[in-house]
């Protein structure tokens, strides 16, 4: 009876310890501590996928910042500048459209239908006796019923007689010309700063208005004018029509004619 009892008890303590075992496994199981992160997330990208991104941008961001700055350097090189446009400084002599200017202590003008005495006088007292002076005797090449050329190395005065509507009698100036490389002819510039040896460019800057052209269909030289259109005008020649061609000669007035052919 009492050895009953203790199986009795024996078994009943084992149960008790199967069960707590059972009850302790079924607490345990999906019931991880609250600090265990899991290493994966369903759907979701590894953790060094995120760092990708940012290597690449920094990157392309790069890549760009490059090609600006070679653009830009591009651009520097490819910028061309143009020679600025310096006129040249004015002589004794400044030939104008309708004149002269004779500049000594004074500026004075010797505009086209000055009396020629007047004109002589102011010039011989600025540059001294002329060179050469042909006296009046009639000139195909000039209107009017006589004709005077006077020349001061490089420069040439034409006085007419009559010529331009004025009465038979009337001796007046009516032209000035400029050839030659003397260093006369250098000086004598205009007031907008052309003269002989002055380039072509530099005459289309001067006078925007300004028009080259072949002077003869057989030659290389040009013949330009200041004002094409119209209006007081000085015209000339070129060595050619290219706007690095130089100006040999200029000259202002209509009394007489100086293009041949």
């Amino acid at each position: 009876m009492r050895r009953a009892r203790k199986i009795a008890v024996l078994v009943g303590a084992l149960v008790a310890v199967l069960i707590a075992a059972i009850a302790f496994a079924a607490a345990s199981d999906g019931n991880d501590p609250p600090d265990a992160a899991p290493s994966t997330i369903d759907g979701a990208p590894a953790p060094t996928t995120s760092v990708v991104p940012s290597s690449t941008e920094t990157s392309t961001t790069t890549s760009s910042t490059t090609r600006s700055t070679t653009t830009t350097s591009s651009t520097t090189r490819s910028t061309t500048t143009t020679r600025p446009f310096v006129p040249r400084a004015t002589g004794t002599v400044i030939p104008y459209e309708t004149g002269i200017y004779v500049k000594t202590t004074t500026l004075t003008a010797f505009p086209f239908g000055e009396e020629s005495d007047v004109v002589l006088t102011g010039l011989t007292a600025a540059l001294g006796d002329p060179n050469h002076d042909t006296g009046w005797h009639k000139d195909d090449m000039c209107e009017g019923s006589a004709t005077r050329r006077v020349v001061w190395d490089d420069l040439e005065l034409v006085f007419t007689k009559g010529a331009n509507g004025l009465l038979p009698d009337t001796l007046t100036f009516q032209q000035w010309h400029i050839s030659g490389s003397s260093a006369m002819a250098i000086a004598m510039v205009t007031p907008e700063g052309i003269g002989v040896g002055s380039t072509v460019a530099d005459l289309k800057r001067a006078y925007p208005d300004a028009k080259v052209t072949r002077a003869r269909s057989s030659a290389d030289d040009g013949i330009y004018l200041t004002k094409p259109e119209g209006g007081p005008f000085i015209q000339g020649f070129t060595k050619d029509t290219s706007d690095k061609s130089l100006i040999t000669s200029m000259w202002a007035g209509l009394a007489c004619q100086r293009i041949v052919g």
